[in-house]
C-alpha cells in the first residue's frame, strides 16, 4: 500500500490519469493478500497452519475491534475503496481518448 501512495501522489501532481489501471491492479493485488492474511486470522483451519511466518505470527490479532476488525480487514477496506475510486477514474478518462 505504501508504494501505491507514492504512485498515486506522483500521478495526481502530473494529471496523469492513466495512472488508474495500475492502482486498480496493485489494490486487486493487494487485495488479495489482505483476505490471506485475513483469513489466516480469523480461520481456525488456516491459523494452525500459519507456521511459515518467522519471527512475529502472522495469525496474532493486535486489535480486534467489534469482532472481526483486524489490521488486514482495514487494509482490505482501503484497497476495496482504491480499487472502485480508480475504477471510477479509468472509466470517466477512458471516454475522453
Amino acid at each position: 500500500m505504501y508504494p501505491m501512495a507514492i504512485l498515486l501522489g506522483v500521478a495526481y501532481v502530473r494529471k496523469d490519469w492513466k495512472m488508474s489501471q495500475y492502482a486498480m491492479i496493485l489494490s486487486g493485488i493487494g487485495g488479495s493478500i489482505s483476505i490471506f492474511h485475513y483469513s489466516l486470522q480469523k480461520l481456525p483451519l488456516l491459523s494452525n497452519a500459519a507456521n511459515f511466518c518467522d519471527g512475529v505470527s502472522c495469525s496474532i490479532q493486535y486489535i480486534n475491534w467489534l469482532g472481526f476488525i483486524t489490521i488486514p480487514f482495514l487494509a482490505l477496506t482501503a484497497f476495496i475503496i482504491i480499487f472502485i475510486t480508480s475504477a471510477l477514474v479509468w472509466k470517466q478518462t477512458k471516454g475522453e481518448n
